[in-house]
């Protein structure tokens, strides 16, 4: 009976004897001033100088005070991390897989990761930014207050309030600045666009690609879709649809022009964008090469002239045209349908093309062409005048016989035509020769030998 009195007796200081192991030794001013750390089967709390529980014990970890935020230490619970405060209450509920230090993306946020997804809370406590994406950029890096963030793979911002500022739906988004001060090149499904400065879509994606402002125009970019290129301008309208092949530098061929390609088929538009020559060319000479403001245009291998209002100075239906001067100041040589005739500067057709051969002026004669049709020889003037009807088989050089005089021939018969072109001597003769020492019948020293008796 005693000995069972002693068992009793000694259960209630067994009892406190263990109560009272669980707070010796206990260590205070290591987190809080008058609280110490307590452990209590694996979990750690806090207790006051009276040892009264201030934080009951519930954490696997306890971070000491100011390591993340001044007035509070990081608690881990159940493998997730929260906050609480010198008062010992949660401030930030244990829910995240990781927290950062305060100030390293905003001034008075950390980031926090939940499910694999990044958010921000404040210095609050506050969630800012709900744990919603894959990534998170630092604030700045793009744009002064906004981040660059992810969701479901797809690029958008938040500014510094935590707001969407651009909704995540770009795969790729780059650097504000880098064609235009205040845009970003965005990209989605292969498309490409343009975001300004306060997230609003200035040129919705839907071009291959977009080279930079200034290359071609100084406020225009060159735009790709679908191969076929156009241009923008600095506030995103589409100056030109693209629907060419190829476009030239503009001054290239003419100070505000640019040549464009459709096809085989060139043209030209001007620097607000209007087509000005419809692409039905071939080629297109440099203006200037043949007259000052005219170009050689081909089209269907027939050659014309455009000046530069656009019109058509000469329609395409030569085969060739020579330089003007080549033959006479003002005219340039034409073959059509592999007859020759002249044209002037205006593009007048002065001598129709009907020839099949055209000497050099002067050649047989100051002011006048020798020229050819069905193998007959004649002559024009300066005018494109038929000085000498192609009559004659063959006309030799004024002179050879008679000083101003020329021998001509008709269907094997002989006579002279004068300076004049006139037929001075009928082609009746076979044979003609000059004899200086004989009074000819036409005082021309010229001695007729026989004369055709048919």
């Amino acid at each position: 009976m005693e000995k069972i009195k002693m068992i009793l007796g000694l259960l209630p200081f067994t009892l406190l004897s263990f109560g009272q192991t669980n707070f010796e030794n206990l260590s205070y001013g290591e987190y809080q001033e008058n609280w110490a750390l307590i452990e209590k089967g694996g979990l750690l709390g806090f207790v006051d100088l009276d040892r009264k529980e201030i934080v009951t014990p519930q954490y696997t970890k306890i971070s000491p005070f100011g390591d993340f935020q001044e007035k509070w230490a990081l608690v881990e619970k159940a493998g997730l991390l929260g906050f609480i405060n010198q008062e010992g209450k949660e401030v930030v509920k244990p829910n995240y897989t990781k927290i950062s230090v305060f100030g390293e993306f905003q001034d008075q946020w950390a980031l926090v990761e939940k499910g694999g997804l990044l958010g921000f809370i404040d210095a609050s406590g506050n969630e800012i930014v709900k744990p919603q994406f894959e990534k998170i950029e630092s604030f700045g890096d793009f744009e002064q207050n906004w981040a660059l963030v992810q969701k479901e793979g797809c690029l958008g911002f938040i500014n510094l309030q935590g707001f969407e500022i651009v909704k995540p739906q770009y795969d790729a988004i780059e650097q504000f600045g880098d064609f235009q001060e205040k845009w970003a090149l965005v990209k989605t499904n292969n498309a490409v666009g343009f975001i300004d400065h306060e997230g609003k879509e200035i040129v919705k994606p839907q071009y291959e690609k977009i080279e930079l402002f200034g290359d071609y125009q100084e406020k225009w970019a060159l735009v790709k879709t679908g191969n076929l290129i156009g241009f923008i301008d600095n506030e995103g309208k589409e100056i030109v649809k693209p629907q060419y092949d190829a476009i030239e530098q503009f001054g290239d061929f003419q100070e505000k022009w640019a040549l464009v390609k459709i096809g085989n088929l060139v043209g030209f538009i001007d620097n607000a964008g209007k087509e000005i020559v419809k692409p039905q060319y071939n080629k297109i000479d440099s203006f200037g090469e043949y007259l000052e403001n005219i170009a050689l245009v081909e089209r269907d291998g027939l050659l014309g002239f455009i000046d530069q209002t656009a019109a058509e100075i000469v329609q395409p239906k030569y085969k060739k045209i020579t330089a003007f001067g080549d033959y006479k100041e003002n005219w340039a040589l034409v073959e059509n349908n592999d007859l020759l005739g002249f044209i002037d500067q205006k593009g007048k057709e002065i001598v129709i093309p009907k020839y099949k051969k055209i000497a050099a002026f002067g050649d047989y004669r100051e002011n006048w062409a020798l020229i050819e049709i069905n193998g007959l020889l004649g002559f024009i003037d300066l005018d494109g005048k038929e000085i000498v009807k192609p009559k004659y088989k063959k006309i030799d050089a004024f002179g050879e016989f008679q000083e101003n005089w020329a021998l001509v021939e008709v269907n094997g018969l002989l006579g002279f035509i004068d300076e004049n072109g006139k037929e001075v001597v009928k082609p009746k003769y076979e044979k003609v020769v000059n004899n200086e020492n004989l009074e000819g019948i036409l005082k021309g020293k010229t001695e007729v030998i026989k004369e055709n008796q048919n």
